[in-house]
């Protein structure tokens, strides 16, 4: 009986394998389709930084002063 135990655990754990592969490759594509493919978009077509603007804008500032004073509040 114990044989038969064995053997019936040994074929499960085979198969237990075999059907995790595919339900970890079912969940990581779904994970990229739903999660992370959207985020990448939104990503993509929102630029806070202005990286990929055509032509650099720079932003006026007013001067800085060369004392001390001037230095130590760099507002």
């Amino acid at each position: 009986m114990s044989e038969i135990l064995r053997d019936v655990w040994d074929r499960f754990q085979i198969i237990g394998r075999i059907v995790g592969d595919y339900v970890a490759r079912f969940f990581a594509t779904l994970f990229y389709y739903i999660i992370l493919a959207p985020f990448s978009l939104i990503a993509r077509s929102i630029d806070p930084l202005g990286a990929n603007a055509r032509k650099p804008e720079w932003k006026a500032r007013k001067p800085v002063g060369s004392t001390l004073e001037d230095a130590r509040s760099q507002s």
